[in-house]
């Protein structure tokens, strides 16, 4: 005979998440219909290694908690009634948070001085604006595309307000400049400017 003849609890449903704040995860279920529940158990786990993380109990449809590097994170939530009888069925959903840095959206680019083969050129990318610090980039990466070559330089984000680097460009070629912000949640998608043909002249 089925459990649900002896009024176990049946699986929650209609699991949703969201978070506020920047760092704030909203969690919350419906119970099954019919189902007149003491209490969920309502178990987390990290979605990338299947690490447990901690088990709660839960007295309403709806659980808060603070996770200040909640873009980096995918969460697996079980969820379980409880009633007099006992532990009933589980149901589970898994959420993701990763955000990656949104793409640069403007840059200049300063030719500083030549050599014998390259041009040094030092690039600026104004201040990021952040909705929230944890989709913060952590590293620019610069490549220069140039007739089937690519050079590409990374640099360790220090200052939002002033991303600044240098790179060597071919002399004699027609390239492209390539900058992709990147962070543990990936990488942005690819801000890409021409730089054209340069020839050093004595």
């Amino acid at each position: 005979m089925s459990s649900f003849g002896f009024g176990f609890p049946k699986p929650v449903t209609n699991i949703k998440s969201s978070i506020d704040n920047c760092s704030t995860i909203n969690v919350s279920w419906n119970a099954a219909t019919g189902d007149n529940n003491l209490y969920y158990n309502l178990s987390i786990y990290d979605a990338i290694t299947g690490q447990f993380l901690r088990s709660v109990s839960v007295y309403d449809t709806s659980y808060q908690f603070l996770d200040n590097n909640l873009f980096i994170h995918r969460y697996t939530y079980v969820i379980t009634g409880v009633n007099e009888l006992g532990e009933g069925i589980s149901n589970n959903d898994t959420f993701s948070y990763q955000r990656v840095p949104r793409a640069v959206q403007n840059t200049s680019l300063d030719i500083l001085y030549y050599t014998q083969d390259v041009v040094i050129v030092q690039f600026c990318i104004p201040q990021i604006i952040l909705e929230c610090t944890g989709e913060a980039p952590e590293h620019v990466t610069v490549t220069v595309q140039c007739n089937g070559t690519d050079s590409s330089t990374t640099c360790q984000i220090r200052n939002m307000n002033d991303i600044t680097g240098l790179i060597s460009v071919p002399q004699y070629q027609q390239c492209n400049i390539s900058i992709v912000f990147s962070s543990e949640a990936g990488s942005s998608e690819p801000f890409i400017l021409a730089f054209g043909e340069y020839i050093l002249h004595y």
